[in-house]
């Protein structure tokens, strides 16, 4: 923290106090449109403003405990919630970006985190004169604007990809258009050349290997879970489990039908993303499946894996897979039942055009979030070296 800069208790520069009335539920948030915060995030609506104003909203309890949101305007706080109000709207989004961390917040409780509101009261803050917070805020908007560009891109490219997947589903890839007519098939309005094929035909479906939960270590080769599938990829996180190179090793032969490959699609047979996909990436070339996570094997000539793949994210494919999900007493869905799914089966160079077409848009995506990942990086750069004193603020030209 810069040492020229004064500090203070938030009690000092802020009115504190806890969110929530008594027998109001977010039922009664439906009516009128004014902002709302709750603990476990921005609800959207609330009966009655709280009042006018700016304001860092804290979550103070559960899992969400010293997340902040910036409330302007009119606006009220649920419960588990401390309302931390300013008079000035500089003030009030400085203070939101410094408070936004919970590393900041000290919490109590051995089950689930809470903030007390004496803690909120009595933080030491830094308080640097109004023109430098301004110079801050104005540096730190700026950069957050440029994410949230990079979100409004991405998020049209999908909307981009959604159209363009129905229309290439229906109407074939477009150097095959020309003279062409179209049929009702039970998929759906397809060219009258393709076929409808069970997918069984053209491949397998097979669930990854039981491990236990002792063959796992904290290091070692990556296992892929349901959870790991993410967004049509693959991603690690803290819960990934691994399985000791060693021991691979010994137990190859078992093992080598579950030894992933780039490229290869996976679906999930169960849970809360059921019939969603992801594709193999490199990094994760050699990864073992895991059982509940399903691998589409081709055996057949007839199919490209990746046109196939951007079928099963066709809104057809995801409600026939919703219909197995239903028909089961366990709520979830066997390698049989995806296999018995109807696709379309135009030539191969139409599929491979169709596939080329959709992993261009992908690209597209992948490149748009690799710029907002550049620019959220740069805004903890930041907002770190801003808050520690390593950039001199004053020097900057904002």
């Amino acid at each position: 923290m810069k040492s020229s800069w004064p500090t203070k208790k938030l009690r000092e520069i802020a009115e504190i106090y806890s969110g929530g009335r008594d027998g109001i539920t977010k039922k009664d948030y439906v009516e009128r449109g004014f902002p709302a915060f709750s603990a476990a995030g921005q609800d959207g609506f609330t009966k009655e403003a709280h009042d006018s104003g700016f304001a860092v909203i804290l979550s103070s309890i559960g899992s969400r405990c010293g997340k902040c949101f910036y409330a302007e305007g009119e606006w009220t706080a649920l419960a588990n919630t401390q309302i931390i109000k300013f008079e000035n709207p500089v003030t009030a989004k400085f203070m939101y970006y410094y408070l936004n961390d919970a590393n900041k917040w000290p919490k109590s409780g051995t089950g689930q985190p809470f903030i007390s509101p004496s803690v909120v009261k009595n933080l030491i803050v830094p308080f640097p004169p109004l023109p430098i917070q301004q110079k801050i805020v104005k540096i730190l908007d700026t950069i957050q604007s440029a994410v949230e560009i990079q979100e409004k891109i991405i998020g049209k490219t999908k909307e981009l990809k959604k159209s363009l997947m129905a229309e290439l589903f229906k109407y074939g890839a477009p150097s095959f258009r020309k003279g062409r007519k179209l049929k009702e098939t039970e998929i759906g309005e397809i060219p009258k050349d393709w076929e409808v094929v069970r997918l069984g035909r053209e491949c397998e479906v097979f669930s990854g290997f039981a491990f236990s939960s002792s063959d796992f270590t904290s290091e070692g080769i990556p296992v892929i879970k349901i959870g790991n599938l993410q967004d049509g990829t693959i991603v690690l996180d803290q819960r990934t489990s691994f399985y000791p190179k060693e021991k691979l090793k010994g137990n190859k032969n078992k093992l080598s039908k579950y030894i992933l490959k780039e490229g290869d699609v996976l679906i999930a047979l169960t849970g809360a993303t059921t019939g969603k996909t992801a594709v193999v990436p490199r990094e994760f070339s050699g990864a073992l499946l895991n059982q509940r996570v399903g691998k589409f094997n081709v055996f057949c000539k007839n199919l490209n894996l990746q046109f196939a793949r951007y079928f099963f994210m066709s809104r057809y494919f995801q409600e026939k897979i919703l219909e197995s999900i239903l028909q089961s007493a366990q709520g979830n869905v066997s390698p049989k039942q995806v296999e018995q799914v109807k696709i379309p089966l135009p030539s191969l160079p139409e599929q491979q055009e169709i596939a080329e077409i959709l992993q261009t848009i992908d690209q597209k995506i992948e490149i748009e979030k690799k710029k907002k990942e550049l620019y959220e990086e740069l805004f903890k750069t930041m907002l770190n070296k801003i808050m520690n004193g390593e950039i001199d603020v004053e020097k900057i030209e904002a």
